[in-house]
């Protein structure tokens, strides 16, 4: 069976898509899947065991005219399916342009007229069960029934060959101590804590432990906090990195710290242990999937998982900013102890 699978962006909803396309390969390993993708995640997923081709579809003028008149090869072939995970305008143009006698796509989409097979989803769904396990819904058409979480395997991406090389200024910071990767961003605030406050306390954990080496990681989001823009020498600035590279120096990072944002499951991918610090995120659809990890929050918040992007009662948040430095110190300290072996070898680097 050919399919072509429709997700477009998202870090985090891609990459919890994997489970889906993993088990639809278990169980039917003939499978062809056609990923399509805004350029920025491709290579992210090009050559991973459970997809075949990735393509790419970036919205704009050029890409709705692409789409429209099909003069992307991908578009003229013929698929006996196509799955719509992402909802969209633009994927629903894409699925309405494929040429496929199944089309799948959730009933609540806006523009689920286009779909064949609408897969329903019920509003205690989201609070029930994970994203994981919803997107492996859509792959109930081909099977019957949809798959059960449990036996949905991990979001798996497997180490590059050849590997990787380190940036040569990190690897000489890291001098083969276990390295500590902190990214203090997020897209609402009401998902992570004020960045200041998280650079202050990375920088007292360099401090007091100099036996380990901590950075910290500023993405494209980033780059204009002001607390990012001057870091103190103790800690690394991991900044510049494409998608690939920062999955790959995650697979040789010891220990994971931040929020609820799309590098924590690429983290997850790569099988790096984690400490999450929780906010108003909803744990039960968005956690790390089958992944070690360890989730900070405030239980003692009655608005916890409320799932805003601001906070309208107050500020502070109460869900995250009430969660004290001490803890996710304490945390960070009792994982590194349970983790005394020694640090991955790091491959050599090119000048």
């Amino acid at each position: 069976m050919d399919i072509l699978w429709v997700r477009l962006r998202s870090l985090g909803d891609l990459l919890l898509t994997l489970p889906a396309l993993g088990f639809l390969r278990r169980r039917m390993p003939a499978t062809r899947i056609t990923l399509v993708v805004h350029s920025r995640f491709a290579g992210l997923f090009r050559g991973h065991p459970w997809i075949a081709e990735v393509v790419t579809a970036d919205r704009g003028l050029r890409g709705y005219g692409t789409v429209l008149t099909r003069r992307a090869p991908w578009l003229r072939r013929r698929y006996q399916a196509v799955v719509n995970g992402h909802g969209g305008r633009f994927s629903a143009w894409i699925t309405a342009r494929a040429q496929a006698p199944m089309k799948i796509g959730f009933s609540r989409y806006p523009f689920a007229s286009v779909y064949t097979h609408r897969v329903a989803l019920s509003p205690s769904d989201y609070y029930s069960s994970h994203t994981a396990a919803l997107q492996a819904r859509l792959i109930g058409p081909f099977l019957g029934e949809p798959p059960a979480g449990a036996d949905l395997p991990p979001a798996y991406l497997p180490p590059r060959s050849p590997a990787v090389p380190l940036d040569p200024g990190l690897r000489d910071f890291i001098r083969g101590r276990p390295f500590v990767l902190f990214h203090p961003g997020g897209r609402y605030r009401s998902k992570r804590w004020p960045t200041r406050r998280s650079v202050n306390l990375l920088q007292s954990w360099a401090e007091r432990r100099p036996d380990c080496a901590f950075g910290c990681f500023i993405g494209p989001e980033e780059t204009r906090d002001p607390a990012l823009r001057t870091l103190p020498p103790s800690l690394y600035p991991v900044r510049g990195l494409d998608l690939v590279e920062t999955a790959e120096l995650l697979r040789r990072t010891r220990l994971y710290i931040g929020f609820d944002t799309g590098i924590m499951h690429l983290a997850a991918a790569v099988g790096t242990p984690m400490i999450i610090v929780w906010g108003a995120s909803f744990p039960v659809l968005w956690a790390p999937w089958k992944s070690p990890y360890l989730r900070l929050s405030a239980r003692d918040a009655a608005c916890n998982g409320c799932r805003d992007k601001t906070c309208p009662a107050t500020r502070p948040a109460p869900c995250i900013d009430a969660i004290p430095d001490d803890l996710l110190t304490a945390c960070m300290e009792s994982w590194l102890a349970m983790r005394e072996s020694p640090a991955p070898t790091l491959p050599e680097t090119k000048a």
